[in-house]
């Protein structure tokens, strides 16, 4: 965290991969929470976003979220895939 200050880190593409390094970290570390799924959403990285889709404890509203508001065609379409399956 205290990388993300330094001056020479402020470029907008390191601290995009900071902030996603950060998400990763904590998916594979916590229990996914709404909150963590809101602050993923809204960073509309489809890594992140994509990541998500591999947890097997997503509800059935966070994939909706996804299949509506993914942040690639990808994303979207393997949230699409996801809901046809847990019918």
């Amino acid at each position: 965290d205290l990388l993300r200050h330094h001056p020479q880190l402020q470029s907008a593409p390191v601290q995009t991969a900071l902030r996603r390094k950060q998400m990763l970290r904590k998916l594979q570390k916590e229990e996914l929470i709404d909150e963590q799924f809101a602050v993923c959403m809204a960073s509309k990285d489809a890594i992140v976003q994509h990541t998500l889709l591999t947890l097997s404890t997503l509800t059935r509203d966070q994939i909706e979220a996804l299949h509506t508001h993914g942040a690639t065609r990808a994303v979207r379409n393997i949230a699409k895939q996801r809901l046809q399956h847990k019918q």
